[in-house]
């Protein structure tokens, strides 16, 4: 998974990814991609006070390479539905 979302990244500079976040789940990780592009997520950590959207941010940071600061979330703080915003 991610290969083709990395080619992106590496030919626009930035990409925009919409995810659905499950918390509390065993691990971190991704489990595929719905038909309408929506990556399903499972988050580790809990929804409540943004920890869930901060190990999201930190996994997509690792995925693709970046520095944290490079990943923002663009939509979702308090929803499952996510788009997250990464850059070179």
């Amino acid at each position: 998974m991610w290969e083709n979302e990395r080619e992106t990244l590496m030919r626009q500079g930035s990409i925009v990814l919409r995810l659905m976040a499950t918390a509390e789940k065993s691990r971190t990780m991704a489990r595929g991609q719905q038909k309408n592009g929506v990556v399903k997520i499972d988050v580790r950590e809990p929804a409540s006070k943004g920890q869930a959207n901060r190990a999201i941010r930190a996994y997509l940071a690792d995925v693709f390479r970046v520095p944290v600061e490079n990943v923002r979330l663009l939509l979702g703080v308090r929803s499952p539905r996510k788009q997250f915003k990464i850059m070179l």
